[in-house]
């Protein structure tokens, strides 16, 4: 993600109206959560009502069952339900519109949904039924561990926020929210009977333990005291902001403040520690997942830190813009901010993670906005894959564009995109222009003055702005660290950063880059590291690291059922997968090659002893477009990835990278073995689910 304090500038001002209008539904979500935690505040139920409740409930005796009574207590107020998301939070409207005066059902009903429906990650409604939100999620699929590294995609794992809402009473929720309120030091807040989930797994007492370290008492305590902290909308919202660049900034501020420095906090199994023994990349980890005794004196300090950097001291506005901008289609959207703010950018990764496909899906959400905004549309969901964008963009690249003779485009479509690939032999002459030999018919020699692709590009651009300044140009330069930048550039380097201000270009008349001209480059960092990159032109492109997205490998196999852990092909058979056992055997290689600390709790680092590789690197990791391809050795009706499948894969696809990424160290008889290793790990049958 990429997030500065430029783009937070941007968009806490000039940009924020526009924002907000993109984003109505976090908006509308927000300002609902705001007003509910209010209400929660007022709320008065003595322990005799709760129990009241209860008891009104059909589940009163799954309680009395499960802790072997034969009357409820108050310490067993809790709603344990049955097997679906939402029926504890329609249960518990239902038994307290049975003990309340008929004028204020309505109200509290709605309330409890709305309380619940926060807690659990779901959509508000008003009927019986919600649909769960990854996006509001407030916890993630981990139901032992921690929230930081926690996937919180929707499915057949989600159960733990249906559980978190379904089964604790919505009165204690209430008056936890109330004992945080201008309480700053969480050691001193009374906790209330909170139950994480349905006891059959993990009893109450570890339930305890473990709810200490996960986001929903951090969350809560932050919109109890909306008005003096930064509150994000969800755990997904937080940690997006923790990770961004802007926080690490933030981050390397307060490493030198000593006060934060001295700050402890508690870390799982109750070890304690200081910031200023903690590295610096862990500090997004260590908040997320810090004991709740610990959070509310550093966030507070954080929160200040944040508010004082940006100039803005409306914490409701600022906690708004960080919601908006890290949820939802959070990369492509920050992609499209970057580039609006930045006019020049830089998609880099690892080979395999949807560079160039990032790059034309931003120039197809421009022509699905435009298209949406023409027709008064709301915009839609985007389920288009590759091939489909590709179909829908290409009549908007220029070569498909009648031109007039002084170089403007005789169209009304708005976008304009065209893209071209860097190589090292790639020269001024091929993308400014110069002069260039040719030979006749006749084999006379003669000269020509050429322009260039991107001279062409800018001088339609340029024609078009004169006309319609809402025309915008998308140029795409693929590999664009394969050529040598500062060639190729040339006087452009001063262009890029003065749009629309001619300067001086050999054999040519002055010439500039248009306002309405936009720049992404796209490049494997394993060709050439950032830290080598031109160190003039890096200051003028912004950088948006692309990462791997272990989530879409799933694709490769039909969604999944919740009740039965198989694949629903259609009516007459149900046919298995071991598809999450895949995603984490790429997790696993991923991790021996990287030593990435992110993907540990994501694994069983037992099984990987004595494999691993010397001297990782970040750049090893393999993107998710190689695991993918193992679809290519599976047959049509084939859901079940078997160890010929891995090894192929393997073969013909991992093997030939690793080389690539090792170059001559992989003959070291060292490495060798180390690659055999990894290899026998990998191509080994997947576990069974």
């Amino acid at each position: 993600m990429y997030i500065n304090e430029d783009v937070l500038k941007y968009f806490l001002n000039d940009g924020f109206k526009g924002l907000e209008k993109d984003k109505k539904d976090v908006s509308d979500r927000f300002k609902k959560v705001g007003e509910v935690f209010k209400e929660a505040k007022k709320i008065e139920y003595e322990d005799n009502d709760i129990l009241n409740i209860i008891n009104k409930t059909e589940t009163k005796d799954k309680i009395k069952n499960l802790y072997n009574r034969t009357q409820l207590e108050i310490g067993d107020a809790r709603v344990f339900t049955a097997v679906g998301g939402f029926n504890g939070v329609v249960a518990q409207a239902e038994a307290l519109c049975k003990i309340e005066e008929k004028s204020n059902q309505g109200k509290l009903k709605e309330f409890i949904k709305d309380l619940l429906s926060i807690m659990g990650g779901f959509e508000f409604s008003k009927s019986d039924y919600s649909r769960m939100n990854a996006e509001y999620r407030l916890l993630s699929n981990n139901f032992t561990n921690y929230d930081f590294n926690g996937n919180t995609k929707t499915g057949r794992s989600q159960w733990i926020s249906s559980n978190f809402a379904d089964n604790t009473i919505f009165v204690e929720f209430c008056k936890f929210i109330k004992n945080c309120t201008n309480q700053y030091d969480g050691s001193q807040i009374k906790r209330t009977n909170i139950a994480l989930r349905y006891p059959n797994e993990i009893d109450y007492g570890e339930q305890q333990e473990i709810l200490e370290f996960r986001f929903p008492y951090k969350f809560m305590w932050m919109w109890a005291n909306a008005n003096k902290v930064i509150h994000p909308i969800s755990l997904d919202a937080f940690r997006n902001f923790l990770k961004s660049d802007f926080m690490q900034e933030i981050f390397k501020e307060l490493s030198a403040d000593n006060d934060f420095n001295n700050l402890k906090y508690i870390w799982h199994h109750g070890e304690n520690y200081e910031f200023k023994n903690t590295r610096l990349e862990e500090y997004s980890w260590v908040i997320t997942d810090c004991h709740f005794d610990s959070f509310p004196a550093i966030w507070e300090i954080v929160s200040k830190k944040v508010s004082d950097k940006l100039g803005c001291k409306e914490f409701e506005k600022l906690s708004k813009v960080i919601s908006f901008l890290c949820i939802g289609e959070t990369d492509m959207k920050n992609i499209s901010d970057l580039l609006k703010t930045h006019k020049q950018i830089i998609l880099y990764g690892v080979p395999g993670t949807g560079k160039t496909y990032s790059a034309k899906k931003v120039v197809y959400d421009w022509i699905k906005k435009l298209k949406n905004s023409n027709n008064n549309e709301e915009n839609a969901d985007n389920n288009e894959d590759k091939e489909d964008i590709n179909k829908i963009i290409e009549p908007y690249r220029i070569k498909n564009f009648k031109k007039s003779e002084n170089n403007e485009i005789n169209s009304d479509k708005n976008i304009v995109w065209d893209i071209v690939q860097f190589h090292p032999n790639y020269s001024y002459q091929d993308f400014i222009g110069g002069i260039t030999p040719k030979v006749d018919n006749g084999g006379s020699l003669s000269y020509t003055l050429n322009h260039g692709i991107f001279k062409k590009f800018c001088n339609c651009a340029a024609t078009s702005l004169k006309n319609n300044e809402n025309k915008k140009f998308i140029f795409i330069i693929d590999e664009i660290n394969r050529a040598n930048l500062s060639e190729v550039f040339g006087e452009l380097l001063y262009a890029l950063e003065y749009r629309d201000e001619s300067v001086s270009v050999t054999n040519f008349d002055k010439f500039c880059i248009p306002s309405n001209v936009y720049i992404i480059g796209a490049m494997n960092n394993v060709d050439k590291s950032l830290a080598t990159f031109d160190l003039a032109l890096r200051r003028r492109f912004g950088f948006y690291e692309v990462g791997v997205d272990y989530d879409v490998i799933a694709d490769i196999i039909p969604d999944t059922t919740e009740e039965n852990n198989s694949q629903e092909i259609n009516n007459d058979k149900n046919i298995k997968t071991n598809i999450n056992g895949y995603i984490k055997r790429c997790k696993e290689l991923n991790y021996i090659l990287t030593n990435d600390e992110r993907l540990k709790q994501e694994i069983n680092i037992e099984g990987l002893k004595g494999i691993k590789l010397e001297n990782t690197q970040d750049y090893y990791k393999i993107g998710h477009a190689y695991f993918m391809k193992i679809k290519n050795f599976m047959d049509k009706d084939e859901f079940v990835i078997n160890p010929q499948h891995l090894e192929k894969l393997w073969i013909y696809h991992i093997e030939p990278l690793l080389m690539e990424y090792l170059g001559l160290s992989y003959d070291d008889s060292d490495v060798k073995k180390s690659i055999n290793d990894i290899k026998k790990h990998f191509v080994k049958k997947l576990d069974e689910e």
